[in-house]
C-alpha cells in the first residue's frame, strides 16, 4: 500500500492490469431510452405543409441533428453520437429516428447540414448545405441579436 488505496490493482500507471469484461451493447441496452415526444404538427402524407426545419452537423468525428418545430420555433428533438468514421450510416440512422419519432418526411420539412461531411452527403439526402461559419451567424442573428462577434473554434 502506497497512498491512501492499494495500488496492486493497476491504477496510478502500476504494471499490473485488470481486464474487465463488459459488452458495450449490454452496457447501452441497459440504459433508459426517451419517449418520443408527440408530433406536435402531423402533416398527412400527399400535403405539403412546412411543419419543421431539421439540421444536421456531420463532423470530423460526431454527428448532430436537431428538429424545430416552425410554428413554435421550438426543439423538439436532438441527439449527439459519435460516428465512428461511418458518416453517411449514421446521417441514415438519424433520418430512420427522426421520421418513426418526430414524424419527419419530404413533404412537410426543410433540411440544412453543415460540418466537413456534410456538402457530400447534402445531394443524397435533400438537404442544403450550408458553411458552419455562415449557420452559426444565421443562428446567432436570430437567437440573440444584441451579440456583435461569434468566435467559432470548430472540433
Amino acid at each position: 500500500m502506497s497512498g491512501n488505496h492499494d495500488h496492486s490493482n493497476g491504477c496510478c500507471g502500476s504494471s499490473k492490469s485488470i481486464k474487465l469484461d463488459v459488452k458495450l451493447g449490454e452496457l447501452v441496452a441497459t440504459l433508459p431510452r426517451p419517449k418520443p415526444k408527440p408530433r406536435t404538427n402531423p402533416v398527412p402524407l400527399g400535403e405539403t405543409k412546412l411543419a419543421y426545419y431539421v439540421g444536421v452537423d456531420v463532423g470530423s468525428t460526431t454527428v448532430k441533428t436537431v428538429i424545430v418545430d416552425v410554428a413554435t420555433d421550438q426543439m423538439i428533438w436532438s441527439d449527439y453520437q459519435r460516428h465512428e468514421t461511418k458518416q453517411p450510416e449514421k446521417v441514415l440512422e438519424f433520418l430512420h429516428r427522426m421520421q418513426a419519432e418526430a414524424g419527419i418526411a419530404p413533404n412537410n420539412c426543410r433540411m440544412f447540414i453543415t460540418g466537413s461531411g456534410g456538402s457530400n452527403i447534402a445531394p443524397l439526402i435533400g438537404a442544403k448545405f450550408v458553411q458552419e461559419v455562415t449557420a452559426v451567424s444565421l443562428a446567432v442573428e436570430k437567437l440573440h441579436p444584441e451579440v456583435n462577434s461569434v468566435i467559432e473554434l470548430g472540433g
